[in-house]
C-alpha cells in the first residue's frame, strides 16, 4: 500500500519532469520562431528589386542578433549577405560597422577584458573601414550615408582622436544637403539626439529645426502636432518639445476659436512653468505667457495665473522680470491671499538685485504699516532695520528693531531672534556679524557692477514648504581658474537660516524652518582675491 508521504514525493517528481518539459518545449518553440523569422527576413532581403526596402529588415535583423549579444555572428551574417547579393552592400555595410561600435560598447560596460583586448583592435579598424565603404558608396541624399558618418563622428569622438573635428562638420555638411529634400525625418532626429546627448548644442538646434520643419509641412494634424510635442516633453528632449509646440503654437493661433486658444496657451504655460522636480523651462513658459499677453492684454491673467507667471520669472531668477508682474499683481489684486508674499518679494529684489534702497524701503514700509500682523510684516521690519543698521543709522535701526518686538509678541521667533541678534550689536558697539556683513556689503555696493548674481547660482528645494519640512539649499559656484593650483573657495551664508551656521566650506545646507513666511536665503562666494559673486532665492513656508 502506498503512503501518502510516497505518494505525494512521486507526484512532486511528475511535477518537475512535465515543467522541465514544458520549459524545454517553450525555449525551443522560442528558437525556432526566432530562426524562422530570421530566414523569412533573409529571404525578403533576397528577393526585394528595391534595395532602399532592405533597410527596415536588417534593422529587424540586428535586433534580433544584438539582443542575443551575437554581434559578432551578425557581422558574419552580413558579409554572407553582401557575397550573395552586392547590392546590399551601403545597408550591410553600415550595419557592419554600427554592429563593432556597439560591441565594444558592450564589452566596456559588462568589462569583459578578454575580448576587448584581443578583438578591440580589429573592431575598431571594421568600425573604420565599414562605415567608410558605405560612405564611398552613396551620397547626402541616402540615410545610410548619413547614419555611417553619425558612427564614424561617434567613434572618433569616443576615441578623443584626431578626427573628431573633421567627423563632425562632414556629419553636418552631409545631414544638410540630406535635409533639403529627404521625407526620412527619423533619421533627423536620431542625429538631432545624438549630438544633443554630447552637449553639442548649436548643432544639434540646426538639425532639430529641419526636423521640425518637415513634420511641421506634413499632413500631421495638430492634434498630432502636440501629442508628438508632449512625447518629447515626457522624454526630457524639452529643446525638440520646445520646437514642435512653437509650430503648434503658430498653427493654433491662426485655427482655434478665442477661447480655446486661451485656453490652449494657459495649458503649454503651465506645462513649462518651474517646478521643483521633473521637466520644465521656466524661459520657455515665459515666452508662450508673453505671447498670451501679446494676444489678449494683461486682463488675460487672473490672480493664480499672474502670481505663477512672475513665481516662474523668479524661480528662473530674472528677477526684474518677477517684480515688474508680481507689481502688476499687487495693483491688481489687493486682497489675494498672496498679496504680503508678492509686495515683500519685490521690496528684497528692489534692495539686493537692483541696489534700488529707497524703493525696497517703500514695500518693506507700507507691509510694516499694514494693521494685520503678517510674517512679511515682521520680517519687512527686520529688513528696514538691517538697511537702516548697513547704512550706519543706528537710531532708525533700533527703532525698527524694536517696532518689530514690540508686533511679533511670543509669535515669529525666528526673526525675532535675529533682531534681537542685531540690537545687540548696537547696544554694544559692535559691527554687524560677519557673513551678513560680507553679503550686505556684496549686495549693495553700487561701486561693483561685476558682482550680478550671474556667477553663483543658488536653487532652494521645495520652494514652498510646510514648516519643519526640510528644505534643500544648494549652490551652483562658478569656479575661477588659477594655472595648475586649486582656488580655495568659501561659502558665505546669510539671510533666514533658522539658526543654522553653516561652515564657510559648505557649499550646500538643510534647513527645517520651524514657522511660516517668505525666508530669504543669501549666499556670498569668495576666494583669496575677494568676492566672486552673490545670489538669493526664497522659500516660502507656509
Amino acid at each position: 500500500m502506498i503512503t501518502k508521504q510516497i505518494l505525494k514525493t512521486r507526484v512532486s517528481k511528475v511535477v518537475l519532469i512535465l515543467t522541465f518539459c514544458f520549459l524545454s518545449n517553450t525555449c525551443f518553440a522560442e528558437e525556432t520562431a526566432v530562426s524562422n523569422n530570421v530566414v523569412e527576413l533573409t529571404k525578403q532581403i533576397m528577393d526585394a528589386k528595391e534595395i532602399d526596402s532592405c533597410f527596415p529588415k536588417l534593422e529587424e535583423l540586428k535586433n534580433i542578433y544584438i539582443k542575443e549579444g551575437k554581434y559578432s555572428e551578425f557581422v558574419d551574417f552580413l558579409k554572407s549577405l553582401i557575397a550573395k547579393k552586392d547590392a546590399i552592400a551601403p545597408y550591410a555595410n553600415y550595419y557592419i560597422a554600427l554592429s563593432r561600435f556597439e560591441h565594444i560598447v558592450a564589452l566596456e560596460e559588462k568589462q569583459d577584458w578578454n575580448e576587448y583586448f584581443s578583438k578591440v583592435e580589429e573592431y575598431r579598424k571594421d568600425i573604420i573601414d565599414y562605415a567608410q565603404k558605405a560612405i564611398d558608396a552613396t551620397t547626402p541624399q541616402n540615410s545610410v550615408n548619413i547614419l555611417s558618418r553619425l558612427i564614424l563622428w561617434e567613434f572618433h569622438r569616443q576615441q578623443q582622436d584626431a578626427f573628431v573635428e573633421q567627423s563632425l562638420a562632414d556629419l553636418m555638411n552631409s545631414v544638410l544637403e540630406f535635409g533639403k529634400d529627404t521625407t526620412d525625418t527619423k533619421t533627423l532626429k536620431e542625429v538631432a539626439d545624438k549630438l544633443l546627448a554630447a552637449d553639442e548644442k548649436n548643432k544639434s538646434r540646426q538639425v532639430y529645426k529641419i526636423y521640425v520643419e518637415k513634420i511641421s509641412a506634413s499632413q500631421v494634424k495638430e492634434k498630432e502636432l502636440k501629442d508628438i510635442a508632449f512625447g518629447f516633453f515626457n522624454e526630457g528632449n524639452l529643446e525638440l518639445s520646445e520646437a514642435v509646440y512653437d509650430s503648434y503654437v503658430e498653427r493654433i493661433t491662426k485655427s482655434m476659436s478665442k477661447t480655446q486658444l486661451k485656453n490652449s496657451l494657459l495649458e503649454l504655460a503651465k506645462l513649462f512653468s518651474y517646478k521643483d522636480s521633473g521637466n520644465n523651462d521656466p524661459i520657455y513658459a515665459e515666452s508662450i505667457f508673453k505671447k498670451a499677453e501679446d494676444a489678449f492684454g494683461k486682463n488675460f491673467f487672473n490672480q493664480e495665473t499672474m502670481y505663477l507667471r512672475a513665481f516662474n520669472l523668479e524661480k528662473a531668477k530674472e528677477f526684474e522680470g518677477a517684480k515688474n508682474v508680481y507689481i502688476e499683481f499687487l495693483n491688481r489684486f489687493k486682497d489675494d491671499v498672496n498679496f504680503d508674499k508678492a509686495a515683500f518679494k519685490v521690496g528684497i529684489i528692489y534692495a539686493y538685485v537692483l541696489k534700488d534702497i529707497e524703493k525696497s524701503k517703500e514695500y518693506f514700509e507700507n507691509l510694516a504699516k499694514k494693521e494685520k500682523v503678517s510674517p512679511q510684516a515682521i520680517s519687512s521690519l527686520y529688513q528696514l532695520g538691517l538697511l537702516s543698521q548697513w547704512g550706519e543709522d543706528l537710531d532708525k535701526a533700533k527703532e525698527y528693531y524694536n517696532n518689530l518686538l514690540e508686533k511679533a509678541g511670543d509669535d515669529f521667533a525666528e526673526t525675532v531672534n535675529l533682531a534681537k541678534e542685531r540690537l545687540s550689536e548696537i547696544e554694544q558697539g559692535k559691527p554687524m556679524e560677519n557673513n551678513q556683513k560680507v553679503f550686505l556689503d556684496a549686495a549693495l555696493n553700487k561701486n561693483n557692477p561685476a558682482l550680478d548674481m550671474k556667477r553663483l547660482g543658488l536653487k532652494v528645494s521645495p520652494s514652498e514648504a510646510k514648516p519643519g519640512q526640510s528644505v534643500s539649499i544648494k549652490s551652483a559656484a562658478y569656479t575661477p581658474e588659477s594655472g595648475c593650483m586649486q582656488v580655495e573657495i568659501q561659502y558665505v551664508w546669510a539671510g533666514d537660516l533658522a539658526g543654522a551656521k553653516p561652515a564657510n566650506n559648505s557649499s550646500s545646507l538643510d534647513i527645517a524652518y520651524p514657522g511660516a513666511g517668505t525666508k530669504v536665503v543669501c549666499l556670498v562666494e569668495t576666494s583669496p582675491s575677494g568676492v566672486i559673486d552673490y545670489n538669493i532665492d526664497f522659500a516660502d513656508i507656509y
